[in-house]
């Protein structure tokens, strides 16, 4: 594996991608792949998040990043959203 040189992690997401659920400080996906590029992590993944709150996220991340990570839609539909709508707002992130 390739490391990169102080380089930036961008983690954008639900709870697929926070650390609480591991038991561990530091155990999340997000986290162990930081420390194993050596890289930044700029953790933006929360619980229950939806794509409205990654984009709202944004606004906060990083002009640039080396490495992105997405974890988000499953829970827009629990809020009753379409699937287009969910759809839409993912292209926009991307």
């Amino acid at each position: 594996m390739q490391l990169i040189a102080m380089g930036i992690y961008l983690a954008l997401g639900d709870s697929i991608s926070i650390d609480d659920y591991t038991g561990v400080h530091g155990g999340g996906a997000p986290s162990q792949l930081a420390r194993k590029l050596g890289v930044e992590l700029v953790h933006l993944t929360r619980d229950g998040y939806t794509t409205q709150g990654v984009l709202a996220d944004l606004a906060h991340a990083p002009a640039a990043a080396d490495v992105v990570t997405l974890t988000a839609g499953g829970n827009d539909p629990l809020g009753g959203d379409l699937s287009c709508a969910i759809l839409r707002r993912l292209h926009q992130v991307g």
